[in-house]
């Protein structure tokens, strides 16, 4: 059903398992993972901004973690944030190339990149082709 994973994206390429009608929700587990989710990317985002390093982490003992901080079960965890003061200069990752790792409107294609020039290009070939021929 699944193809493949583009980023955060879902590309699904065979939709014969979709059905027309009444969208299903998410269930509320889903719902609040992704959430707390966002949450704990702004926290991160905020700690570094006051010069903290941050580290989330997932696939961890659930149970050791509700039985040391005393969590009650109708409670879920869906990552842990190490936060505190790095002893360590800050260092960058290394990164993909946006080709690598970035498409256009299909999988297949790769990002062509967006500078002035291309949106002014585009907007042109647009207009083109929207006047007709006997324009």
């Amino acid at each position: 059903m699944l193809r493949s994973l583009v980023g955060s994206e879902m590309c699904i390429r065979d939709r014969s398992w979709f059905k027309p009608g009444i969208p299903v929700p998410a269930p509320p587990e889903a719902w609040a993972m992704k959430q707390t989710m966002m949450a704990a990317d702004h926290f991160m985002l905020a700690a570094t901004v006051h010069g903290m390093g941050t580290s989330c982490m997932e696939g961890f003992n659930q149970a050791a973690i509700r039985n040391t901080l005393g969590i009650p079960a109708r409670y879920a965890i869906p990552c842990i944030v190490a936060v505190g003061y790095p002893d360590m200069d800050p260092r960058a990752g290394e990164r993909y190339d946006p080709e690598e790792v970035i498409r256009e409107d299909h999988f297949s294609e790769p990002y062509r990149g967006v500078t002035p020039a291309t949106v002014t290009e585009s907007l042109r070939s647009n207009q083109k082709n929207q006047s007709g021929p006997n324009a």
